[in-house]
């Protein structure tokens, strides 16, 4: 999964000729988190995607699909665009009740 979405930043960045330092600093981010990431020593939280989706002008859930993926289905849509007006501190409280029914 992590593949798929550095794949998908790097095929994406790459059409908006945006250097990973760029969407570093544009994300607020360091450039050795990035570098951790594509190393492998680190993986990337949901927060900093939703910054770097932002910054790619795309919805979070392409992150995550590979190029041949098909289009999400329309309840999967309205859940990311429900999820993406919400607060940092309602996400919060969300990821916090899905982890306690896992």
């Amino acid at each position: 999964m992590i593949d798929t979405i550095l794949e998908r930043i790097e095929k994406l960045r790459t059409e908006k000729k945006l250097s990973l330092y760029q969407i570093s600093r544009k994300a607020g981010l360091s450039s050795k988190t990035m570098y951790n990431w594509y190393n492998g020593t680190a993986v990337p939280t949901i927060p900093a995607l939703e910054a770097i989706a932002q910054i790619l002008d795309v919805p979070l859930y392409t992150l995550f699909m590979p190029d041949d993926a098909a289009t999400p289905d329309n309840q999967t849509v309205d859940l990311i665009a429900k999820w993406d007006k919400l607060t940092a501190a309602q996400k919060d409280i969300i990821m916090k009740v899905i982890e306690s029914y896992l």
